[in-house]
């Protein structure tokens, strides 16, 4: 039989049967799912871009669409789960009808209306799918679904600021990165350059590969990793410290936001550093579990085409250049001193000997050896020494020297170094350096007796960084003889520390009418001379009235009395600063004027050499010549190094010539002969280290400083077809592209003659927003006068100010700092202190593992002596060693110290204590206005971190590294609510705390890494 198409009703019957109701439910809740699924991996995807940053800092990740999406996602989750509870029913009440009619229309309307519900809830669903997209479209970018960067923006965070890593640009977790932006980072020690530039030299390809550094982003329409290679990357490097990194194309498409990664691989090299082995020469950059670097930033879609402007200069301004010197009256300065009595001739050395023979009490046994020093008995009587046989071992007692047997009493001070008890050998060490010999086996009973006289050392006296010891005869070096009673001790002190070179800050003089007395004078006057400290040793009780060290006193600085001519002229000791609106190339902001060193006025000026750093130039007017619009003389060039610092914003000059001054506390020297047959003595700061100082002559110098501007490109020839820029498309005048409103497009040509920013942006010397480039004279520098603004002169820009021959030794103060002790504070929280002056902000560095210490001591043998590298002496005020020629010498390992017990102690600047070592941080800078003469009169410090991290402690510790802009360092530590002193220079948590034995700062040295 053939089959028969089914009748209408019986596919009717069909579509309401159970079956066809539950298949359709299957079908709309699989699609529900399914969509469901997909659209909220879109969304996770898609709003998730950037708030991993906050959930890196313990913050939550969702952000107020996601919240919103969620609820509702709830709410019809919630009623979809009530349709099918209904659905359900329905088929129960269908199942359990038995052909009721009546029951089985009930089931079938339950039926009906859940489906329609459900469907309801689905097209609900798709509205909001739609809306919610529309909404993240709106404010999303176009191929913005790249994945987010990691927590913090980095990974092995800690290497940055904790690490070897000062800084980085752009930094960590950046968003909206220019596309023509340069990259740079900034490590702590010097680099095996050809590790990072392919062949090594100062510039060239990249040495590209995840090893050495890559530089890498991820596609946005093939979702395929892309690196760029060595050809693509420009790589350079002046100091071998600071490296910049430039793409020969724009970073990005133009379209899309695109986050981009740099990876500092395990290949990076240090610059042979000879540190404890099996390190060695030329270790990894990068040590730990961890041997690499790795942060991202977000790269956006427009050009930085907005030139930089240079926001404040120090020394500030004059007026009227040359003609605002000051005009002064100099008032002597008083030097610190001291007066001293000697009350009886000090102590020589005495040797330890062994007095008489043994007295052998019953048995036979020979004594050898004498006894050692020890600083418990030195010094002090006599002692018999028993030795008295027991089983298988001799029991050691002591008596009185004047005891006839081992009965005697014991003595007053005992010899504390022997042994109590020894087993019984042929030969046995009993202590104080004795040992006995046995010429045969001794027997219970046997007993043997000898005197010992201990070692007594020599009195010494300490006077600033020297240590004399006395002697009874021949003394050479730092030896004084006691000899010819009380008087004639005090006639040898004042000849020796008199004629001592190793140590010119102190003279002592005989007091008039007083035989006995020693009047210490500072060789500088001036209050400097009151640090200067005065101790003795008291071996057989006090030979000199010095019950503790003292300090020399009464020292008043010269002044310069003057009359003010519009601005204060500055102290010579004062750094050159010029902080800019944005981050800078550094190869032309930073680097070294050496000069020839042919001025005859001054040794730290001249011509500039073939490779002087010449992008910003410092001369200084010795001879009074300089006519204002006029050149200065190319001798006139001043030595130093152009520091870069506040991540690549700011640039600070430091002179080559070290601060000298005559014994007159005011007389700028160089050397002897300029202080007319007196020292001309070297100017250290309360961290004892030499200050650098402008050269100055008379009272006052002028100085000018050029900052030099890049030209701009100029190939376009005429024609405005050779503008490819779609705003910069008129070629204007000098073949210069430029607007329809006459700006110059403001990139500088190759190569790159001058300043410039991190996006090649030639500088806008005369901030007028229009970038010009250096003009032809006379206009060729726009010259800063405070209150005047003339924007027809250049973008080169130059500023004149006057410096003295005063020096400031004034250290700076915190005067407010956040957060405050046990604060709960934010993961973003940015710490800050603002000091009462303006500072370095070269020394707002991270943590203390610079190349930059000095290894500790105790005595001068601690040092290197002259046979070696270096001539040192140990610097008993810091428990440092010093060159004696005064020369910079530096450590950075425990293993350039002369022995291995000693520690290289580093500058400490400002560490993080981080426990978890997951905190990443930089530290930068920002001078301020607080009195309202539109002149930067303090700084304020700023710590920026990769996020700290949620319920975990930290600790912060600004160390005495940090230096004002008179190189004064922040010693003591001087803060709200802490006021220390010469004995308690450390502020701990609020409290005056005293250093450490070695010097080192007692604040949390436990968890210092």
């Amino acid at each position: 039989m053939k089959n028969k198409k089914p009748t209408l009703s019986k596919q009717f019957k069909f579509y309401n049967s159970p079956i066809f109701v539950v298949l359709i439910f299957t079908i709309l809740m699989a699609a529900f799912f399914i969509i469901s699924y997909e659209a909220s991996a879109q969304i996770r995807e898609s709003v998730t871009n950037g708030f991993g940053y906050a959930s890196s800092m313990g913050l939550g990740a969702r952000d107020l669409r996601t919240i919103i999406f969620a609820i509702i996602n709830v709410l019809l989750g919630f009623l979809s789960i009530v349709a099918v509870l209904i659905i359900m029913y329905g088929g129960f009440v269908w199942m359990t009808s038995k052909g009721d009619p009546k029951r089985v229309d009930d089931a079938k309307n339950i039926l009906k209306n859940a489906v329609i519900g459900l469907v309801i809830i689905f097209l609900a669903f798709s509205i909001v799918q739609f809306v919610f997209r529309f909404l993240l479209g709106a404010v999303t970018p176009p191929g913005a679904g790249n994945a987010p960067p990691p927590p913090g923006g980095c990974v092995n965070c800690s290497a940055l600021g904790g690490g070897i890593i000062e800084t980085v640009f752009p930094a960590n977790a950046a968003r909206d990165v220019p596309r023509d932006t340069m990259i740079f980072v900034t490590f702590k020690e010097v680099i095996q350059t050809d590790t990072i530039i392919r062949g090594g030299g100062v510039s060239g390809d990249l040495m590209a590969g995840e090893n050495n550094v890559q530089i890498s982003y991820t596609d946005p329409v093939t979702k395929l990793p892309v690196e760029l290679g060595s050809a693509d990357v420009v790589a350079s490097s002046g100091d071998n410290k600071t490296f910049s990194f430039r793409p020969d194309k724009y970073l990005g498409d133009g379209k899309n936001n695109i986050i981009y990664s740099v990876r500092l691989g395990k290949d990076i090299l240090k610059e042979g550093v000879d540190i404890v082995a099996p390190l060695g020469f030329n270790d990894p950059a990068f040590q730990g579990p961890i041997n690499y670097y790795k942060w991202w930033f977000e790269v956006g879609t427009r050009l930085d085409l907005i030139p930089p402007k240079i926001s404040n200069v120090a020394p500030d301004p004059e007026v009227t250049g040359i003609a605002g010197k000051d005009n002064y009256s100099p008032v002597a300065p008083v030097a610190s001193f001291a007066t001293i009595t000697v009350t009886k001739v000090p102590q020589t050395y005495v040797a330890p000997v062994l007095q008489g023979t043994v007295d052998i009490l019953s048995g036979s046994a020979t004594i050898i050896g004498t006894v050692t020093e020890t600083p418990k008995f030195a010094g002090k009587s006599n002692v018999k020494i028993c030795l008295t046989g027991a089983a298988n071992q001799f029991s050691i007692t002591q008596v009185a020297a004047g005891s006839a047997n081992c009965a005697g009493v014991a003595p007053a001070v005992p010899l504390d170094c022997l042994n109590a008890t020894t087993p019984l050998v042929e030969t046995s060490i009993i202590g104080c350096g004795l040992s006995v010999n046995f010429n045969e086996s001794p027997a219970i009973g046997n007993q043997f007796i000898f005197s010992v006289t201990a070692a007594i050392p020599a009195d010494t006296l300490q006077v600033a960084n020297t240590t004399y010891t006395f002697v009874l005869a021949a003394p050479a070096g730092n030896q004084i003889l006691a000899g010819g009673g009380i008087n004639g001790t005090v006639t040898n002190i004042i000849n020796k520390i008199s004629s001592v070179a190793e140590s010119p800050n102190v003279n002592a003089e005989a007091v008039v009418g007083f035989a006995n007395r020693i009047k210490f004078v500072a060789a500088i006057k001036g209050v400097s001379g009151d640090s200067i400290q005065i101790s003795s040793s008291a071996v057989s009780g006090d030979w000199i009235n010095l019950p503790s060290p003292i300090n020399l006193s009464g020292g008043v600085d010269a002044l310069m009395g003057r009359s003010i001519v519009e601005i204060p002229d500055e102290s010579r000791d004062v750094i050159i600063k010029i902080n800019f609106s944005e981050p800078m190339f550094p190869p032309k902001i930073g680097g070294v004027v050496a000069t020839q060193g042919n001025n005859p006025d001054s040794r730290g000026m001249g011509q500039l050499l073939a490779g002087d750093f010449s992008a910003i130039e410092v001369f200084a007017d010795l001879n009074n010549n300089f006519v204002s619009g006029a050149n200065p003389e190319p001798i006139e060039h001043v030595a130093g190094t152009w520091r870069i610092s506040n991540n690549y914003k700011t640039a600070e000059f430091i002179s080559n010539l070290s601060c000298g001054i005559c014994p007159d506390g005011l007389t700028p020297c160089n050397n002897d002969t300029e202080c007319g047959g007196g020292a001309c003595s070297v100017v250290k700061n309360s961290c004892g280290d030499i200050k650098k100082c402008l050269p100055v002559k008379g009272d006052v110098t002028h100085y000018i400083v050029r900052v030099n501007t890049a030209n701009l490109i100029n190939t376009c020839a005429g024609s405005n077809d050779n503008c490819k820029d779609e705003r910069f498309n008129i070629c204007g005048a000098d073949n210069v592209c430029e607007d329809a409103g006459g700006i110059n497009y403001p990139k500088a040509r190759e190569p790159i003659d001058g300043v410039v920013d991190a996006a090649a942006n030639s500088m806008d010397g005369n901030r007028n927003d229009n970038t010009q480039g250096p003009l032809p004279a006379p206009n060729t520098f726009y010259i800063d006068v405070p209150t005047l603004i003339n924007p027809a002169q250049g973008d080169s820009y130059q500023w004149e100010f006057n410096i003295n021959k005063t020096i400031d030794m004034t250290p700076p103060e915190i005067e407010a700092r956040g957060p405050d002790q046990d604060q709960v504070v934010s993961p973003i929280y940015v710490p800050s202190a603002q000091f009462n002056k303006r500072m370095m902000m070269s020394t707002f560095k991270p943590d203390n593992s610079y190349p930059d210490g000095l290894c500790n001591c105790a005595v001068d043998a601690d040092c290197v002596s002259a046979t070696d590298s270096r001539d040192e002496y140990c610097d008993n005020t810091f428990k440092v060693c010093r060159r004696k020629d005064n020369a910079e010498s530096f450590c950075r390992y425990d293993s350039q110290c002369k022995r291995p017990a000693l520690k290289c102690r580093n500058q400490e600047y400002v560490t993080l204590i981080d426990s978890l070592k997951r905190t990443g941080y930089w530290i930068v800078g920002e001078d301020i206005d607080t009195n309202g003469d539109s002149f930067a009169d303090k700084s304020i410090m700023r710590m920026n971190q990769t996020g700290f991290i949620e319920n975990a402690p930290y600790h912060i510790d600004i160390g005495s590294g940090l230096r004002d802009y008179h190189q004064n360092c922040f010693m003591p530590g001087k803060g709200p609510g802490c006021n220390p002193t010469s004995d308690l220079p450390f502020c701990c948590y609020g409290v005056p705390t005293a250093p450490l034995a070695n010097g080192d700062s007692p604040c949390l040295p436990a968890t210092k890494s």
